[in-house]
């Protein structure tokens, strides 16, 4: 069971973690970045990552999602 103080932590880890990782990616705009980590949170609880290692691995999912961005050519005003 995880307990309040986890959570806590998990959620400053994430918080701390969202921002280090807006701030050093400057390949893509802050709002993808964001977006792109927040769907890698969702990925991670949804696959039944404990809280102690969501930060990581939402971390390691959206380093992915942004190098999977990077390799695909963006449609403009499609």
């Amino acid at each position: 069971m995880t307990t309040t103080d986890e959570i806590r932590l998990a959620n400053q880890e994430l918080l701390s973690a969202a921002a280090r990782l807006a701030g050093e990616t400057v390949e893509v705009p802050a709002g993808v970045v964001l977006r792109s980590f927040s769907r890698a949170v969702r990925m991670a609880r949804l696959s039944g990552c404990p809280a102690s290692q969501l930060c990581v691995e939402a971390e390691r999912l959206t380093r992915q999602l942004l190098a999977l961005r990077a390799g695909v050519p963006q449609q403009r005003g499609a």
